[in-house]
């Protein structure tokens, strides 16, 4: 489990960018930049709707 201030794996991501468009990314490659790191549980759940708009 990471905690706050721990370093996260170089992982390869899917990312939503600004321009509405999906890539493909190294967590690395945002090193000293901010970034939000979001997933959710499962698709079709009646939780996840209402998590993801009061985000």
């Amino acid at each position: 489990m990471l905690m706050i201030g721990n370093r996260a794996p170089d992982l390869k991501v899917e990312a939503f960018m600004p321009d509405g468009r999906f890539e493909r990314l190294r967590l690395g490659a945002l090193l000293g930049r901010f970034a939000v790191l979001f997933s959710y549980p499962k698709d079709f759940t009646f939780v996840c709707p209402t998590e993801i708009h009061g985000y």
